[in-house]
């Protein structure tokens, strides 16, 4: 099979007849730390900013037919993405990542033009998103969640009802409210219905800064609530 990118939605091997090498991999990403030094102390003290640093990674790409209009195709593309967008490719199929193009490539074209090879650089978030992630779990009673990973992860959480739902002991309130349903992300901690702000109508117990899935199961409970459903988001590196 030839080795293909999905970038923003589009198959660069089928849309513009780029071939993107992978053998070089995406190696793994760092973890943050400070380090302070204290006179008189042997070592360093070490903070862990409980983060991963994103990698920046050059792809060795290949055009083998027409490559003045693919080319040309494929950097009006890539280029005219704003952001991180969405990354997935053929030897990770069960993952996707979210990377940032970097800027224009240096093309090498053969003498006549048919062909070409060029770099492509991103710059590419430490997380690999499983795709089971995005599914979302429906519980219309007291359950548990299983999170695969290592990682705790930041579910989103569309919450029907008013009352009190309770993820291991993080507990979440949600009041009497106009709406069919309130979603949660708990990665960007904000609450909505639609395009609609609800943020008003939850209150998250003091001292939990994010609502987050451990490792291993989850418990998950809530009262006078009529259903949640969770989209899990798990991730590894």
């Amino acid at each position: 099979m030839i080795p293909y990118m999905i970038f923003a939605g589009k198959n660069l091997l089928t849309d513009m007849r780029t071939v993107v090498d992978f053998s070089t991999s995406f190696g793994n990403p760092e973890r943050s730390y400070e380090y302070v030094e204290i006179m008189g102390k042997n070592g360093s003290l070490v903070i862990d900013n409980d983060r991963f640093n994103d990698i920046e990674i050059d792809f060795p790409a290949f055009i083998l037919k027409d490559f003045i209009p693919n080319y040309r195709k494929l950097m009006a593309f890539l280029n005219s993405q704003k952001g991180y967008q969405r990354l997935e490719t053929s030897h990770e199929p069960n993952h996707f990542r979210k990377a940032l193009f970097l800027g224009t490539a240096q093309p090498e074209p053969t003498q006549f033009l048919k062909k070409g090879s060029f770099t492509l650089p991103f710059r590419v978030h430490p997380q690999r998103w499983l795709k089971t992630g995005e599914e979302p779990v429906e519980m219309t009673e007291a359950d548990e969640i299983f999170n695969p990973t290592l990682y705790n992860a930041r579910p989103t959480l569309r919450i029907y009802g008013a009352g009190e739902l309770v993820i291991n002991t993080q507990h979440i309130t949600v009041a009497s409210n106009p709406y069919t349903y309130i979603d949660l992300d708990c990665e960007l901690m904000d609450a909505t219905y639609a395009s609609n702000n609800a943020n008003q109508y939850i209150t998250i117990a003091s001292g939990v800064d994010f609502v987050e899935l451990t490792p291993g199961l989850n418990g998950i409970e809530y009262t006078d609530i009529t259903k949640v459903e969770i989209t899990p988001h798990w991730w590894e590196v």
